[in-house]
């Protein structure tokens, strides 16, 4: 359970802190479900995001439990942020706050957080969201580059090493 195999290779997948391919309590793992499981594993082993979508109660949270599970993740790695119909493209990515001296700081969100330090990341009430809220992060999903509200740039691994080779202040790898 340490890769996908690919084409007959097998490549690396996201792994959490915990032994990998602990059973779940109280879920079944079922053919068709086994199947979806190992569809998202060569998803990620090639470095794609994956969403799972459906309906209320179609089994899309426990789904991501087993999976979190067949990876290692513990259920404390698995990040979760609620949407709702009024967030802003700032609200997915960090929030402002004001600290005990009153000076206004930028709290990254579970997104931010995913997206820096790996993990399994579920976006809660997808379809709640407006196009210009999804716009802002599509950027992020695909192209691994998203400018942050307190004026840092988010960017892949590959461009970071690029720009900061240029003297890039105001990064963050991805």
């Amino acid at each position: 359970a340490n890769g996908a195999a690919v084409g007959g290779a097998v490549l690396p997948l996201p792994r959490g802190s915990g032994p990998p391919g602990a059973e779940v309590p109280g879920l079944v793992a079922t053919e068709a479900w086994r199947q979806v499981l190992g569809g998202v594993c060569q998803d990620f082993s090639v470095g794609r995001d994956v969403a799972i979508v459906g309906p209320a109660g179609e089994g899309k949270t426990a789904f991501v439990r087993m999976l979190a599970a067949a990876l290692g993740f513990r259920a404390d790695e698995v990040r979760t942020l609620q949407l709702f119909r009024d967030m802003t493209n700032r609200d997915l990515v960090q929030r402002r706050i004001t600290d005990g001296a009153g000076n206004t700081l930028w709290k990254d969100t579970p997104l931010l957080d995913a997206a820096e330090h790996g993990g399994l990341l579920v976006l809660d009430g997808l379809h709640r969201l407006s196009p210009d809220a999804l716009a802002a992060v599509h950027g992020l999903l695909f192209d691994r580059d998203l400018w942050l509200p307190d004026g840092t740039h988010l960017v892949s691994e590959a461009r970071f090493d690029r720009l900061a080779r240029l003297g890039g202040a105001g990064l963050r790898r991805v």
